[in-house]
């Protein structure tokens, strides 16, 4: 079994935030981090894969070539392989344009039918959940 888990890289809890005067968007000059949640995301793959005795729990991540970071602490949480899809014209992506970017990175993996799985079974615990939502769209399985 694959279990491909998507991360992302959000700005230290502790670090100051605040806005590009130029772009309107968050600024992310300041330290990044994995997101807590994403954390637990990949706990949860690798007690799947140690349920069923085998498996691989790929991390994925989008974002600039400094979140490599946040994929270096996925793989020592226990992940056993990262990809990172990094992209200068991703920047600033919406939710459409990620979802769109990771729909195809997961496809790329030949990971499109457990992502459709498992976008289901997220939106049946959280129909509030956007990125699923679209992901599922992006993957042609809305």
């Amino acid at each position: 079994m694959k279990i491909a888990v998507c991360v992302k890289e959000v700005p230290d809890a502790s670090a100051p935030k605040r806005l590009d005067p130029q772009t309107f968007r968050l600024d992310r000059s300041v330290a990044g981090a994995l997101n807590e949640f994403d954390t637990h995301a990949i706990e949860e793959g690798l007690q799947l894969k140690t349920k069923s005795g085998e498996g691989e729990v790929v991390a994925v991540l989008m974002g600039p070539e400094r979140a490599a970071d946040s994929l270096r602490k996925a793989l020592a949480i226990g992940a056993d392989r990262a990809v990172h899809v990094s992209d200068e014209g991703l920047a600033g992506s919406d939710l459409v344009a990620t979802s769109k970017a990771l729909a195809k990175a997961l496809e790329r993996m030949g990971r499109r039918a457990e992502a459709v799985a498992e976008y289901r079974r997220l939106l049946a615990d959280r129909p509030d959940y956007a990125l699923a939502r679209e992901a599922l769209r992006a993957l042609g399985a809305s």
